[in-house]
């Protein structure tokens, strides 16, 4: 498992901008100019493949703080699970043109658990750095549950009974997924408790990719010491050089919700119990996950 070395050298990170109003307007026009340009624009160098509401925005917005990493168009591209028809040179448009000494990259989270995505980026990008952070399956499944009904997707105020009813709402549309179904939104807004079995998603990804090739952080990682959580991803993608200080590391996007009911907990910890398990032996790492 990846050890992560202080380096003292915090980066401020970049606000997102994603919901601005006119901006999904202004990626195509981009696009669009840069099309013509394409073959010249290099594959991304790193993906940030997950998981979902595990801190993939703060990672993303610290590494591109650095000169040396250079954003593209959007930082959730979706080519391999959502805009996968639209083609190479429709993807090659999301990033800049190659400059010596820089890498690029995108953090699409629903990378990791979309079972046709591993295979897609293998086609394509055989060599990409591969980035997972991955966090309490309990706290991100209620964090999902919470980000769910804020956006008006879930219309069940229960968690536990919004847990209850997730195979009932899901396994159609995972079977789907798996068939090659362009997008299923049930698996997007409803996954709380397959979003947060990693192992199997760990292990999908390494049926098409060298275990070297992923770097498995936690969100404890980069609560715990955000500069050398970055310091790893920099290093995993090829960069040697530190990156230039330029202010305090602070999490984007966090938010507090109302205590969880005690019987959700109770079904997600019957829940990930032994995947947890599974995981760490994997790994060969204690992640500190008390269920």
């Amino acid at each position: 498992m990846v050890s992560l070395p202080s380096t003292g050298l915090p980066l401020r990170p970049r606000p997102t901008g994603r919901d601005r109003p006119g901006a999904p307007a202004a990626r195509s026009a981009v696009r669009a100019l840069r099309r013509p340009s394409s073959n010249r624009r290099s594959l991304p160098d790193f993906l940030l493949i997950g998981a979902m509401k595990s801190g993939t925005t703060s990672l993303h917005s610290w590494l591109t703080a650095s000169p040396d990493v250079r954003r593209g168009v959007e930082k959730e591209v979706h080519y391999f699970d959502h805009h996968h028809a639209r083609g190479e040179a429709w993807y090659r448009s999301s990033f800049p043109i190659a400059r010596p000494g820089t890498v690029s990259g995108e953090a699409s989270p629903y990378y990791l658990l979309h079972p046709r995505v591993p295979e897609r980026v293998a086609a394509l990008m055989p060599d990409v750095r591969l980035v997972a952070v991955l966090r309490h399956p309990i706290d991100r499944a209620y964090s999902h549950f919470q980000h769910s009904r804020s956006l008006g997707h879930e219309p069940e105020p229960d968690f536990l009974r919004a847990l209850e009813r997730e195979p009932w709402r899901t396994d159609a549309a995972w079977m789907r997924l798996e068939d090659g179904s362009a997008r299923e939104r049930e698996v997007e807004q409803f996954s709380y408790v397959r979003r947060g079995r990693y192992l199997e998603q760990i292990l999908r990804w390494e049926e098409h990719f060298p275990a070297e090739s992923l770097l498995v952080l936690t969100t404890d990682d980069l609560d715990r010491d955000p500069a050398q959580a970055v310091a790893a991803v920099r290093r995993h993608v090829g960069l040697t050089a530190a990156a230039t200080p330029t202010g305090r590391l602070t999490p984007l996007n966090s938010r507090s919700y109302d205590d969880m009911d005690p019987c959700a907990r109770a079904h997600l910890v019957e829940a990930f119990a032994e995947d947890v398990v599974g995981l760490e032996e994997h790994l060969g790492r204690r992640l500190g996950w008390r269920l």
